[in-house]
C-alpha cells in the first residue's frame, strides 16, 4: 500500500503511532497482521520510509499554517527566483525550498 492511502485510510496520527512504535532493523508495517519485517513481504504492508517521508510532508505544510499558506509560499519562493532573491521568504534557500515544498505539497493533497 502506498503511504498516502494508509494515511488517508488510518490517518496521519496512526501513521505517526506506527512509525515511533518501528524496530530499528524494520523497514515494512504488515498492516493485516499489525507488524513490522524487515525481509520480504506478500501481504498488505507500507514501507516505513516512505511512511516518515509523508509525514515529513505534513508537518511541513503544517509549518506553514496549511496547504493554502504552502502553496502561497511555494509562489512567493518562485517569484523570488524569478527576480534573482535566492534566499526566499525569511532567509529560507528558496531553490532548496521550492522541490521539498512542492513534494510535501503533493504528499499532503494525495491523502486527502
Amino acid at each position: 500500500m502506498k503511504a498516502e492511502t494508509f494515511v488517508k485510510t488510518h490517518g496521519l496520527d496512526h501513521a505517526k503511532q506506527v512509525l515511533s512504535n518501528a524496530d530499528s532493523g524494520a523497514n515494512k508495517y504488515v498492516i493485516d497482521f499489525n507488524w513490522y519485517a524487515a525481509g520480504i513481504v506478500t501481504d498488505d504492508y507500507v514501507l516505513l520510509s516512505e511512511l516518515s517521508r509523508v509525514i515529513e510532508s505534513h508537518d511541513l505544510v503544517t509549518s506553514y499554517d496549511g496547504l493554502h499558506g504552502a502553496k502561497n509560499t511555494l509562489k512567493l519562493f518562485i517569484s523570488s527566483i524569478g527576480i534573482g532573491l535566492y534566499h526566499g521568504v525569511d532567509g529560507v534557500n528558496a531553490e532548496l525550498e521550492i522541490p521539498r515544498l512542492k513534494q510535501a505539497i503533493a504528499d499532503v493533497e494525495a491523502c486527502q
